[in-house]
C-alpha cells in the first residue's frame, strides 16, 4: 500500500510517525523536490538508509537490501553516516511529496544503526505553524508511557520541551499545562504535538469515553459484516488494547452483542 502527501513538517513528522508505531519495512519516497529525489529505507519501523536516486520508480525493483548496497558499493557500516549527511539535505527541502510502500524490501539479520527518527521528528516539530497545531484540543489530556524515559534520551529534548513534559501526568489538561508552565499556546502544543508524535506520550482516553467510542462504532458497523471485521482489526491496533490478554477479551464480548 502507498500512501502519497505533500512534502512539509506536518505531513513528514507523520508520515515517520506512522512508519515507526507500525513497525513496517519499506520505503519512503521522496520526489519533485527541485533539487534531486531520495529513498528512506526501514526495517520494521527503524530508518538505517537515506539514499539519493535518479529515477523513483527504479526503487521498487530492487527487492533485496543487499542488492541496494552492491549497486550503490556501500558498505552496511557506511551506511549510518552516509545517511546523517543526506537526511540534512531532506530536511532543508522546500517542496516535494512523500509516499511511502510497505512490505516488499527484504532485510537480513545484520545489526544496522538506526538513525532516531524520535529526533527527527522533535526537530520537524519545531517548525510547525499555528495552523498545524489545531488538532491539538485545549482539552485533550496526555500521559507518559512505560518507557518513555528510554525514547526521551534519544529524541534530545530541548530545555523548553523537557519543562513542559514535566508536567504531563495524565490528568492535566493541555490547558492546565499552558497555564501552569506560563508558556505561549502555540509553545506548548508544539512541544506536546511533537513529543506525542514520537511517542514520547500518549493520549488520554478514560474508560467512559472509551466504552463510549466503541460503543458507536457497534451501532454504526453490526449490521455490515464487513464493516464489522474491519472495526476488529482496527481494534486491534488501539493504544489501549496492546496486552494480548485484555485485547482478546474485548474481542470475544464484541462478537458476542
Amino acid at each position: 500500500m502507498s500512501y502519497k502527501l505533500e512534502l512539509n513538517p506536518l505531513n513528514l513528522m507523520d508520515m515517520l510517525s506512522f512508519i515507526k508505531k507500525s513497525n513496517k519495512n519499506g520505503i519512503l519516497a521522496i520526489e519533485k523536490t527541485g533539487t534531486g529525489n531520495y529513498a528512506l529505507y526501514f526495517k520494521e519501523g527503524n530508518l538505517i538508509y537515506v539514499r539519493r536516486v535518479d529515477k523513483i520508480f527504479g526503487i521498487y525493483l530492487e527487492i533485496d537490501f543487499n542488492q541496494v548496497l552492491l549497486k550503490e558499493n556501500l558498505t552496511k557500516e557506511e551506511l549510518y553516516t552516509l545517511s546523517l549527511f543526506r537526511l540534512q539535505e531532506i530536511l532543508n527541502l522546500k517542496k516535494g511529496f512523500l509516499s511511502f510502500s510497505s512490505g516488499f524490501i527484504k532485510y537480513d539479520d545484520y545489526p544496522y544503526k538506526y538513525i532516531s527518527i524520535e529526533k527527527i521528528i522533535m526537530y520537524l516539530s519545531r517548525k510547525l505553524t499555528k495552523e498545524d497545531l489545531t488538532v491539538i484540543d485545549d482539552e485533550m489530556i496526555f500521559y507518559k508511557p512505560i518507557g518513555y524515559e528510554n525514547l526521551v534520551k534519544i529524541a534530545y529534548l530541548t530545555i523548553n520541551e523537557e519543562y513542559i513534559l514535566n508536567f504531563v501526568d495524565g490528568k492535566r489538561t493541555v490547558k492546565d499545562i499552558i497555564n501552569i508552565s506560563k508558556k505561549q499556546p502555540y509553545i506548548v502544543k508544539r512541544a506536546l504535538y511533537g513529543m506525542y508524535s514520537a511517542g514520547i506520550i500518549k493520549i488520554f482516553v478514560s474508560e467512559k469515553e472509551k466504552n463510549l467510542y466503541i460503543k458507536n462504532l457497534i451501532t454504526n458497523t453490526r449490521e455490515n459484516p464487513n464493516l464489522f471485521e474491519n472495526f476488529i482489526k482496527i481494534l486491534s491496533n488501539l493504544e489501549k488494547y496492546q496486552k494480548k490478554k485484555d485485547l482478546k477479551e474485548v474481542i470475544e464480548k464484541l462478537k458476542k452483542m
